[in-house]
């Protein structure tokens, strides 16, 4: 892979981080339920794609 591909990938994964991290923090503040199981269902979202990313790169299927 050439550094300008890397460094895409490496964007793409730590945006995936960042929205994690902003899920959790609203998991923890909304009182909605619907909400919150939203926030929760995307998080896992986020979280699922990120590992799914980083097995690809280690070249694990």
């Amino acid at each position: 892979m050439s550094p300008k591909e890397l460094s895409y990938i490496d964007d793409c994964l730590g945006h995936l981080e960042f929205m994690d991290s902003l899920c959790s923090d609203l998991e923890s503040e909304l009182d909605n339920r619907e909400m919150n199981t939203l926030t929760k269902n995307a998080r896992m979202q986020f979280q699922k794609q990120f590992k799914c990313l980083y097995k690809l790169l280690q070249g694990d299927k």
